[in-house]
């Protein structure tokens, strides 16, 4: 049994279909959870994450649509970013900074000059933030060891061998500063980012080259995802004085086009940011949009030009609010996390699609059509 499924509908303006979609709640499945949140879909639908226990730990959640697994951990503290088709899943132990890999039954640290990591800083260790359909996974790591401890962190590829140990490809730093990849397609294109704080640059990691995205002006860029297409998603700042948040927006860079493009995607009325953190091959991105308070942060969908408010799509009087949407997988399948009234600590969801209707529906629980 799902532990809850409500039915609500969005419209495709361009077809004159109403999509239907079920909530999920994935936090149910792991009752012994303080708080949970999903990070990572697969395109076979695995649903990955992290929860936090009752004694504190935060340990690692592979789920389905109808079951969860709570995965024996290497430090009790760890965040999954995302799951491949086959079940392997990468994250990082922030703690120590260390990256690793979950593998046939198996948790691996990503390689570092001291294995398995006894650095405090993540920026001086490893991370490992996304994997792709062949099991090839980017993030950054620190300088190999004979290197300067100060040596900037690199963006990397990794790869498992045939022995199953991690092969490392530096992709190399930007300008001397901190570089790790955040995404990459099934390509083995990499985005990611340069730099700190509110000074960064996205960048694209394409045939042996290191390429900055433009940006909209401000100095702060971020690139989060690519689809296989090279559509890029991520945020990037106006050229607007003031204190953070900047106005800053959700963007799109088409990575194909020459030059590169960027594409603002838009916020909800009356927010002042908003971020994509995830897009998939149909250009469907999702992300979220939040007021310059940080107060009012919704999880939120960008399709056909066009921003939907994912709690739009909830029947009316729900409990449910939706904050972050983290990934969305070809089927249209979204996970990230939320609040239930009442309830403390994240809930981690996953609005799976339904079917298609022509014509248009009220919001509402339409289980009956499921």
């Amino acid at each position: 049994m799902r532990p809850l499924i409500v039915v609500s509908i969005l419209m495709q303006a361009s077809t004159g279909l109403t999509q239907t979609y079920e909530l999920v709640v994935l936090a149910e499945l792991v009752p012994e959870a303080s708080d949970s949140a999903a990070f990572g879909v697969s395109g076979n639908g695995q649903v990955v994450g992290s929860v936090r226990l009752a004694g504190g730990e935060q340990m690692v959640a592979r789920w389905t649509a109808d079951s969860a697994e709570v995965l024996d951990s290497i430090y009790g503290s760890e965040y999954a970013q995302a799951i491949s088709d086959d079940g392997v899943i990468v994250g990082t132990y922030v703690g120590s900074g260390t990256g690793w890999t979950f593998r046939e039954g198996e948790f691996n640290c990503v390689p570092l000059p001291d294995p398995c990591g006894s650095f405090n800083n993540l920026w001086r260790a490893s991370s490992a933030n996304d994997v792709n359909g062949l099991n090839v996974f980017t993030g950054g790591i620190s300088p190999d060891a004979g290197q300067p401890a100060d040596d900037p962190v690199e963006a990397y590829l990794g790869s498992f061998s045939a022995d199953g140990s991690i092969t490392i490809e530096r992709l190399g730093d930007f300008l001397g500063a901190d570089t790790f990849g955040a995404a990459l397609n099934d390509a083995g294109e990499v985005v990611g980012i340069s730099g700190s704080g509110l000074e960064t640059t996205a960048l694209l990691f394409r045939g042996g080259l290191v390429v900055p995205l433009p940006g909209l002006g401000g100095g702060y860029d971020w690139a989060e995802a690519i689809n296989d297409a090279g559509l890029a998603a991520g945020i990037s700042a106006f050229p607007e004085p003031g204190p953070w948040p900047y106005d800053a927006e959700a963007v799109l860079w088409n990575t194909g086009a020459d030059p590169i493009s960027v594409t603002p995607l838009g916020r909800l009325p009356g927010h002042r940011l908003s971020r994509a953190l995830d897009v998939n091959n149909a250009g469907t991105a999702v992300g979220f949009s939040v007021d310059a308070g940080f107060v009012d942060q919704r999880a939120v969908l960008w399709s056909g030009g066009g921003i939907v408010d994912l709690n739009s799509l909830l029947p009316p009087g729900t409990d449910w609010f939706l904050e972050v949407a983290t990934a969305v997988n070809d089927s249209g399948a979204i996970v990230g996390y939320g609040r239930r009234a009442g309830v403390p600590g994240r809930r981690a969801f996953l609005l799976v699609p339904g079917p298609l209707f022509l014509g248009d529906f009220e919001s509402g629980d339409l289980s009956g059509w499921s």
